[in-house]
């Protein structure tokens, strides 16, 4: 698997916001039906096929702006004319960068309830402002340097979530328990214990 460290987290971030928001684990599901009526569990669901669903397109990115994989800056350095950001002038050489965990949170991109797991904006919001909130999401890093990965990590979280959701059921061991989140160069979280079901037909 591509990037296995972030693609282990972004996952994991959409199994513990799942199992503790059952409205949104109902409405994936909703968005599920009909491919899992026209594709047999034998038989994969191309991606295709996958990133046309609305909702599940809304969880992934839902998912990866609350818990950025990344918890560090991503650094660029000022080329060596120097140059201005935001009305400072910076000399060449100086080390610059963003933080996904402090964008992903800001209420002017996201809303006054940036805290909260909510798929819904991705699909409620204008066009304009879907746009702009993809354009901050910083979870693959951004520009020439974003991941080279990222595509491909795409790919798989979409196709792993439809069929595990497809043929499971998972809930949190202890719903009220908040899980742990290392900080580092990649936000691992522990605490994520869980109880995995067959689905019933």
């Amino acid at each position: 698997m591509a990037g296995h460290d972030v693609l282990a987290i972004t996952l994991r971030a959409i199994w513990y916001y799942l199992a503790r928001s059952p409205k949104a684990m109902k409405m994936l599901r909703a968005d599920f039906q009909q491919l899992e009526e026209e594709y047999p569990s034998n038989e994969p669901v191309p991606y295709e096929k996958l990133s046309e669903l609305p909702y599940l397109d809304a969880v992934v990115h839902e998912a990866l702006r609350i818990h950025p994989n990344v918890g560090l800056i991503l650094e660029r350095l000022v080329p060596p004319e120097g140059t201005i950001i935001d009305g400072y002038r910076l000399p060449g050489g100086t080390v610059v960068g963003v933080n996904a965990w402090n964008i992903h949170f800001k209420p002017e991109l996201y809303g006054d309830n940036a805290f909260e797991f909510r798929p819904e904006r991705w699909l409620e919001s204008p066009e304009e402002k879907v746009k702009e909130m993809r354009r901050n999401l910083f979870s693959f890093g951004a520009g020439a340097r974003g991941c080279i990965g990222r595509n491909m990590a795409m790919l798989q979280i979409y196709k792993v979530v439809f069929e595990f959701y497809r043929r499971f059921d998972a809930s949190l061991v202890d719903p009220e328990r908040e899980w742990k989140v290392k900080g580092s160069w990649v936000t691992k979280q522990t605490g994520v214990d869980m109880i995995v079901r067959p689905r019933k037909s």
